[in-house]
C-alpha cells in the first residue's frame, strides 16, 4: 500500500534524498523545508504519514510546534496521520509521544533500513485503522 507522506526536512540535500527514497518506495510525497511551509501543505493532502524534522528551530520550540502540526493534522484527516520524528536527539523529546500521534523516533543519520520498517509499520496502522473506521 502506498502512503501519502509529508516530508518537513529544512535541509535540502536530506529533504531531496529522502523524497527520492520514499518516491521509489511507491510513496506519493508532499514536501515542506520548514513549519510554515508544512502547515500549507495539510491543506493538500490528505496525508497518512508525517515525516518531521525536530532540529529546526531551538529543541523545546521546535517540539512544541512540531506537535501542533501533527495534532492540527489529526484533527482534520480521518483516519488519522501519525508522525515519525527524525531528531538529531532524543533527550529532550517529550516522553508521551504515543499520545500525540508519534509512534517512531529515528536519530540522525537516519538509518534507511530502519525508515524502511517504519515505513512498513504505518502502512500496517493505516491499514488497520482504515479497516476499523470503514469496518472492513
Amino acid at each position: 500500500m502506498a502512503l501519502s507522506i509529508l516530508l518537513v526536512e529544512p535541509d535540502p540535500n536530506s529533504r531531496e534524498g529522502l523524497r527520492s527514497l520514499l518516491e521509489a518506495a511507491g510513496h506519493e510525497v508532499g514536501v515542506a523545508e520548514d513549519l510554515a511551509g508544512a502547515f500549507m501543505q495539510l491543506f493538500s493532502g490528505p496525508f497518512d504519514l508525517l515525516v518531521l524534522d525536530t532540529d529546526r528551530a531551538p529543541r523545546r520550540e521546535a517540539s512544541v510546534t512540531v506537535f501542533d502540526l501533527l495534532r492540527l493534522a489529526r484533527k482534520v484527516y480521518r483516519p488519522q496521520p501519525c508522525g515519525i520524528l527524525v531528531t538529531s536527539s532524543v533527550e529532550d523529546l517529550p516522553r508521551d509521544l504515543p499520545s500525540q500521534g508519534v509512534f517512531a523516533v529515528l536519530e540522525k543519520p537516519v538509518d534507511l533500513a530502519r525508515l524502511r520498517q517504519q515505513l512498513e509499520a504505518a502502512e500496517a496502522r493505516l491499514t488497520q485503522r482504515t479497516n476499523a473506521v470503514t469496518g472492513s
